[in-house]
């Protein structure tokens, strides 16, 4: 227990696809903003395919994930899912004025 209304929630992986990649700054923010978000415990990088990387996210809290993702208020990010398995999309549009490192 651990001192309110009940257990604490079982961690859990759940795969993001994120793209379509055209910044590797706006990747970076996203991924800083991914291990700020309460219940994240760990973020594993995948496969790059047809411009877009997976990554597994370890996540244990009571707000599902998808819910935590949209409240980032990062410009020109969209949440699709769950799919299959739970997996979520996040789809990043571009800010056209923004200069790729």
């Amino acid at each position: 227990m651990n001192g309110t209304d009940g257990p604490w929630p079982a961690s859990t992986t759940v795969r993001l696809t994120i793209g379509p990649l055209k910044r590797r700054q706006s990747l970076r923010r996203l991924f800083a903003a991914l291990g700020g978000l309460p219940g994240v415990s760990g973020i594993s990088p995948g496969h790059f395919r047809d411009g877009a990387v997976e990554v597994d996210v370890v996540y244990a809290d009571a707000m599902p994930l998808a819910d935590r993702l949209e409240a980032l208020a990062e410009p020109g990010l969209r949440i699709e899912g769950p799919g299959e398995g739970g997996s979520l999309r996040v789809r990043l549009v571009a800010d056209a004025d923004e200069d790729d490192d």
